[in-house]
Order: structure tokens, then C-alpha cells, then sequence
């Protein structure tokens, strides 16, 4: 997937990949990649440890005495050469490619929105840094860096203290004339209207004091986006201009969140319904035991925990072998020139840890610890053996969605909630470095946020950034994994994540989408924030960006509302007798 994405980061990728003199070269280039930058993001803060002060750090240890080798051969990369012609087509009618698609997808799209709306956005964001120029609102522990232009944690709904209308909706143009000053503190407590759910949604993930607020917005007959009810934070009467442009921006956005949501059928999200890839790729094996001789390639020599597996076999790509690029390099063809005339400085591959691929040093000393107790026999075989990774067989699918099932017409009626945020990251020479967020989901189980689009306006002047999505595994693996007690060791390389270990999250990486200036992504809310690094420290940047969260249940579409600003008014007073938009 982390090849397929890289691919499509190309100019003209979805013609290119039809020119087998193109083709070849990619194939080259990829083959030559060493397994460590594949392995390095598979398990990437899959070691967990607890400060003092219980807060969570994460790192990269390499729990495993071995890496995975063998990940990418000339199958697997005609696997995705086939996959990406398919997806070609579907971009040159869409505009849009789905990418990370496990089983969950992410969209993303560099000319769906039009410089038109390009330009009413950077218009947007300009007026509102302007009017809070003399009093921003920098986003907390962001060094002055992050300023929240428009926050949804501003003024949200508190259970049992805000203003709500009761019965009545409030709208947008009149929203300040005839609500201002009135409304009553209705009883809206945590609890009203929190569903029975699974034991896995918890209630610990459900905030008892606060909700983000969305907006109503109604499709018309047109297909066009209208709200129905004000943008918390955003004027109603003094910003029409800016609620018409976040208006197109979702309409832009609705064919990226028909390509990455699905939705359930069922009660318990077994059965789903969605475009594109809503399965796994691979299905999963009959056999993953350990004592499965067939899973695995012996290799008959003294057991070392770094051993190479013989080239013949296709399995593994011996240190000899290791080309020293990073993937991102390694798809730059057009750049590839440039490349081999700079002054040989390393470049540190942003995703990529530090190469942990050795094993530790007393890898001996655990060897014959282990020989002691269950036979030398035995235990060297387990040491002495590398996983057989299965093959990819090629199954095309259909990535458009039934036009009768699209947001737009499934959500006619009823309408869609957005909530909205716009931020500005602040890149001086002084301060030229914006450090890495942390894992997280955007908002609490009681904002029923199912998925995210994101654009980023202005983001010149800076090295690439990127974020990194990852996916819930199987939190009590039990019986689940259809193994024996501790027999699982397959499972966890072949996966590239742990099982049954108390410092490993159940998570599982996909990789990392670049997030360029003027592309449009949209996906599921898992995601995870990389460093951004001005190239040019000599002059100040901005990186504007855009959020519209789609806030709707995520196994339940067609019917899980939440609160909105069609009900609350205790905000509007303030824009009534400050005449101020925030």
C-alpha cells in the first residue's frame, strides 16, 4: 500500500503506469528498497512504556529477535502495478484515488477543488486572521505555532448549563435577531442521549461535561450544500461569504467521503456496504499456528538471529543487497539526476526509525537458555527459521458507489452535521520546526465524528509532511487467533504487529499520505500527524488548513444525531452585544 501511495504522489502516475518502459524502472527502483524501511513502519511506536507521571511514550524498539525479510518481490510489485491501472481509470473519472486501502480506505484528490474555491478559501482564512489579529487564539502547547481560527472547543455544548431553544430550530440568517438573549437552560444532561452500545464502544470515551457542536446542512435538489443552522465560532450575518465557500468545500468533499466510509448493515458492523476495498486483502490463514511447518523456510545453519535467507528462494534481500534510499526517493525519477549530483549527505527518511534490524546482543546467551529447557532440537528450529510470507493474488474491485447510495441522496432528507475547524501553522526562522502531534481520534464516542476531510491551502516553503494512519486489531486475541497458547510468533511478523504483549497497542500501521498544498483528503479517524520542516529558513510561512468532521454514528448513518446548533443559542449573545464574530 505504502509503494501504491508513493506511486500516485506522481505527475501523470495514471499513464505512466500503461508504459512498461516506466513500469520497469519503477520495478527496479522499488525491488532495490531495503525490507528495514518496510519493517521500520510496520511496527513503528509498537513499544509502549509509562512515565512517572503515567503518560504514554512510545518508541520503535524492535521487540523481535529477527525482522521480516522478503516483503516486496516481483510479485508483489506486479500485484501493484495491476491495482494501480485499475485505480487509473477510476481517477481519470473521478479525480479522486483511494489509497491505504486495507480494508479501510482513505481518498485524497489534488484537482477537485477548483482555484476558484481555492482562492475563496485563502480569502477566508486571510479575513479571519485579520479580524483576530489583535487577540489570537494560539492552539494550547504549540509554542505560538498553531492558531485556532475557528475552534469547535470554543463554546461547545455543556451538558445541563447551555441555552438550548426548545422545539423551535435556530437558524443562520436570522439566527442573532430572534434568538439572542433568549432560550432557556433545557436539561440536556449526559446520558439523554447516549445509546446502548457494545462494551467496546466503553463509556469511558464518552464525555460526561461537553460535546462539539456540528452544523446542519441540508442537499438540495441541485446537489449543492446548504446549513440549515450557524457554524459555531464562525458569524452568521458578518461571514455570509465564508459559510457560501465551507458550503462548496463539503459539496467537494462528499465524492471523497462516498469513496472511504462504509457503513454497516447490521447491528454489529459484520456485514458493511461501501465502495471499493471493504475486505481484506488477504484472507485469513487456515492454519497460523507456529507448529505449522508449511508457514515457515527453514534454514539449515548455525541460528543467528541475522541470518539471510537464501536469494533463490525469493524470500529475503540480504544485507549485501541494501540499497541506501528512502522510499520517497526511490519514485522520484524525474528528480532522479538531481539526486546523484548532491553532495552525498544522508537524507533521514522522516517515517523511517533508526535501523533496528540486528537483533540484540545476547541473542546467544537467550539461544542457549532456551536450549536448556525445551531441547536443542527444537528450539534451534525456532530460530533458524524465517516466515513464508504469503503470496498476493490480484482480485479488482469496483471502486464507485451506487449512485442511490451516496451520501447525497441517502442523506436528502435527513441532512448531514459538519463541524468545523480552520487553522494556521506559523513557520518563522525562529521557529522553523513544527513538532509531531500524537496518535489520537478526532473527538469523544458522544460527537459521533465517523470521518475527516482535510485541505490544505498554503503549504509552500516547507518539506514534505505527512500523516500516518493505523487500525484497531483484535483487543482480546483469545481464541480469535486460532493458534495455540504463545503459538502466534507467525502471525505477529507476517502482520508486522503484536499479539498478546502488554506494552504493544492492538493497533495496526498503514503508512503515511503526503499532505501537499492544495490536496483534499478525506478518511476514517485514525490518523496521526508527522514533523513539518521548513527547507527555507530564511523567510517566514503559513500552512493554512481546513477540517470539515462529518459527525453522524459510523455503524449507523441513516439514523444517530447528535445535539447542534440548530438547538443551542447561548453563543449568540455574545454576537450580539459584543458585535464582534468571536
Amino acid at each position: 500500500m505504502i509503494i501504491m501511495d508513493r506511486l500516485t504522489d506522481k505527475e501523470e502516475w495514471h499513464k505512466k503506469v500503461f508504459d512498461e518502459g516506466i513500469v520497469s524502472g519503477w520495478r527496479e527502483d522499488v525491488l532495490a528498497i531495503p525490507d528495514e524501511l518496510f519493517w521500520n513502519i510496520a511496527i513503528r511506536d509498537k513499544h509502549q512504556s509509562w512515565d512517572r507521571e503515567g503518560k504514554v511514550e512510545s518508541s520503535d524498539d524492535n521487540m523481535f529477535y529477527r525482522g521480516l525479510t522478503g516483503i516486496m518481490n516481483a510479485n508483489s510489485f506486479d500485484y501493484c502495478i495491476k491495482e494501480l491501472q485499475s485505480k487509473a481509470k477510476y481517477y481519470e473519472q473521478t479525480g479522486i484515488i483511494p489509497t491505504l486501502d486495507a480494508c479501510a480506505s482513505i481518498a485524497k484528490s489534488d484537482n477537485l477543488v477548483s482555484k476558484n474555491l481555492h482562492d475563496a478559501l485563502r480569502k477566508a482564512f486571510d479575513t479571519l486572521k485579520s479580524d483576530q489579529s489583535s487577540s489570537p487564539d494560539w492552539h494550547p502547547n504549540s509554542n505560538d505555532m498553531v492558531q485556532d481560527l475557528v475552534d469547535p472547543s470554543m463554546y461547545p455544548l455543556v451538558y445541563g448549563r447551555s441555552k438550548i431553544s426548545k422545539g423551535e430550530v435556530v437558524g443562520v440568517n436570522d439566527a442573532i435577531e430572534k434568538w439572542a438573549g433568549k432560550g432557556s437552560f433545557g436539561r440536556l444532561e449526559f446520558g439523554k442521549r447516549v445509546p446502548l452500545v457494545l462494551w467496546k464502544d466503553r463509556r469511558l470515551f464518552w464525555s460526561k461535561t461537553y460535546q462539539w457542536l456540528p452544523a446542519n446542512v441540508v442537499i438540495q435538489e441541485d446537489g449543492k450544500v446548504k446549513f440549515t443552522s450557524y457554524i459555531n465560532n464562525i458569524h452568521p450575518t458578518k461571514y455570509p461569504e465564508i459559510y457560501r465557500t465551507i458550503e462548496k468545500l463539503i459539496e467537494t468533499a462528499l465524492p471523497l467521503w462516498d469513496q472511504c466510509l462504509t457503513v454497516a448493515v447490521d447491528r454489529y458492523g459484520k456485514e458493511k456496504d461501501g465502495a471499493g476495498r471493504i475486505e481484506p486483502r488477504f484472507p485469513y490463514p487456515e492454519n497460523p499456528d507456529d507448529d505449522n511447518h508449511e508457514n515457515w523456510i527453514w534454514i539449515p545453519s548455525v541460528p543467528s538471529p541475522t541470518m539471510e535467507v537464501d536469494g533463490e528462494n525469493g524470500n529475503g534481500h540480504g544485507s549485501g543487497d541494501e540499497v541506501g534510499m528512502n522510499i520517497e526517493d526511490t519514485y522520484n525519477e524525474e528528480d532522479k539526476e538531481e539526486s546523484e549530483e548532491d553532495d552525498g549527505e544522508s537524507k533521514e527518511d522522516d517515517w523511517a526509525a533508526e535501523d533496528n534490524w540486528e537483533a540484540e546482543d545476547n541473542w546467544e546467551a537467550e539461544y542457549e537458555e532456551e536450549a536448556k529447557y525445551e531441547g536443542e532440537a527444537e528450539v534451534k528450529w525456532g530460530w533458524s527459521r524465517r516466515p513464508l510470507i504469503p503470496e498476493p493474488s490480484f482480485e479488482d474491485v469496483n471502486y464507485s458507489r451506487e449512485p442511490e447510495k451516496c451520501l447525497a441522496k441517502k442523506f436528502k432528507k435527513s441532512g448531514l452535521q459538519i463541524i468545523v475547524k480552520m487553522a494556521s501553522i506559523e513557520l518563522t526562522p525562529e521557529k522553523p520546526e513544527f513538532p509531531m502531534g500524537g496518535w489520537h481520534i478526532e473527538g469523544q464516542m458522544n460527537e459521533h465524528i465517523c470521518g475527516t476531510a482535510l485541505y490544505y491551502l498554503d503549504s509552500d516553503n516547507i518539506t514534505s509532511s505527512d500523516l500516518s494512519f493505523r487500525m484497531q486489531t483484535m483487543e482480546d486475541t483469545g481464541q480469535e487467533l486460532g493458534v495455540g497458547e504463545d503459538s502466534y510468533h507467525w502471525l505477529e511478523q507476517v502482520y508486522g504487529t503484536y499479539l498478546k504483549w502488554e506494552r504493544s497497542p492492538c493497533l495496526q500501521n498503514y503508512g503515511s499520505v503526503e499532505t501537499r498544498q492544495g490536496r483534499l483528503l478525506a478518511f476514517p479517524n485514525a490518523f496521526f500527524l508527522v514533523p513539518l520542516k521548513r527547507s527555507n529558513k530564511t523567510r517566514s510561512q503559513t500552512i493554512h488548513r481546513i477540517m470539515a468532521r462529518r459527525s453522524t454514528h459510523t455503524h449507523h448513518l441513516h439514523s444517530k444525531r447528535t445535539t447542534s446548533t440548530n438547538e443551542l443559542v447561548g453563543r449568540l449573545s455574545l454576537w450580539r452585544y459584543f458585535r464582534s464574530p468571536q
